[in-house]
């Protein structure tokens, strides 16, 4: 049974560092038909992932949703600094979001992580910015649990998150 868990916690932190393996989502909107792009969220750190949505609908903005892994915090803001500059980026909603591994099925004598996500509005050149830079951190401040800082991008170490945003900036451009 201990070789289960830690073979899950191995994967777990492995996929931290990988490139990204969930592809952008493009869809109609069913609503209104709206042209929608979305990457769900990939690791910065361990601890932290980001996502991204778009909407033809708001073609200059997305929002970032930001996810920590291992409690469920109430998160308040976020920042990102790209090549020395700091951006705070506004709510998107007022509550955080709570979930349990994700709400995916686990293997049997898997760890529970319990995961806290909320999503943040940015201009969609913010995100061309983040792929374009050398370094990009991201700080997210919690209610209770201070700030978990991660890097998304650092000269030529690239993280997961990297990857996904640049597989979804890609795709917004087919679908402009």
């Amino acid at each position: 049974m201990r070789l289960k868990v830690l073979g899950f916690a191995v994967l777990m932190l492995a996929g931290c560092s990988a490139q990204s393996i969930n592809a952008v989502k493009t869809y109609n909107d069913s609503y209104d038909g709206s042209k929608i792009v979305s990457i769900v969220p990939h690791g910065a750190e361990c601890c932290l992932s980001v996502g991204a949505f778009w909407s033809a609908k708001s073609p200059d903005a997305v929002i970032l949703p930001f996810k920590l892994f291992g409690a469920y915090t109430n998160i308040q803001t976020a920042d990102i600094k790209i090549d020395g500059k700091s951006y705070t980026l506004s709510q998107a909603a007022d509550a955080t979001s709570y979930t349990l591994n994700g709400n995916q099925l686990i293997p049997a004598g898997a760890p529970l992580m319990p995961e806290s996500t909320k999503g943040f509005v940015a201009p969609l050149k913010l995100v061309r910015s983040i792929i374009a830079s050398n370094k990009t951190t991201v700080r997210v401040n919690t209610l209770s649990d201070g700030a978990v800082t991660s890097v998304i991008k650092d000269g030529s170490s690239e993280s997961k998150a990297y990857h996904a945003l640049s597989e979804f900036i890609a795709a917004v451009d087919k679908n402009k």
